[in-house]
């Protein structure tokens, strides 16, 4: 049987928000939130039916720093994992690693619909961030990978050319064959 919701969760949402908002950036207590529920009827005292009790509140704002706890450990991770990889990252292990994040997210906000907590705009973005965040070091680490080999190329081709110029002219190679030498060289893929 699914949990019902908190009177938390089901307090009208500009009130729930200022109360989650002033919870993360430490401005009130827990005993101002309760303050700041009775200028607005919302406390037990005020609504005895729907009202939110001290204890209540103190559940909700709990699972709330639950939850930003796990969404920071999943950051953390995430973040350690793809500074490892974007050295030397690959196509499949990008396409694992972003699945994995997507996953983490899914879990995230199962979990925090489950324990009655507003999925928010905020927290979806937060992931998408996240995912972009991967895709971008994986980008930034491709694009090094490729100057390296066309640097690489260059300087093979180069060094090549110049022993085929050589061979050239002690073996007495037609400039056709010299030529097809020197296109094969630049063709191959590093």
């Amino acid at each position: 049987m699914p949990k019902s919701r908190s009177k938390v969760s089901r307090l009208a949402l500009p009130i729930r928000e200022e109360i989650e908002r002033a919870w993360r950036e430490g401005r009130l207590t827990l005993d101002d939130l309760m303050a700041f529920l009775r200028e607005h009827g919302a406390d037990v005292g005020s609504d005895p039916h729907d009202g939110v009790s001290r204890s209540g509140l103190h559940r909700y704002l709990k699972s709330m720093d639950e939850v930003a706890g796990r969404i920071r450990d999943a950051e953390q991770i995430a973040g350690s994992v793809v500074s490892k990889l974007g050295e030397t990252g690959q196509g499949n292990l990008r396409k694992m690693l972003t699945q994995l994040l997507s996953m983490v997210a899914l879990y995230q906000l199962r979990s925090m619909e489950s324990e009655g907590a507003a999925v928010k705009p905020a927290d979806l973005m937060f992931l998408a961030k996240a995912i972009k965040d991967i895709e971008g070091a994986f980008k930034t680490g491709a694009d090094a990978e490729l100057k390296i080999r066309e640097r690489l190329q260059k300087e093979i081709v180069e060094k090549t050319g110049e022993k085929v110029d050589s061979i050239i002219r002690e073996g007495g190679l037609s400039p056709h064959t010299a030529d097809a030498i020197r296109s094969a060289i630049r063709g191959v893929e590093i």
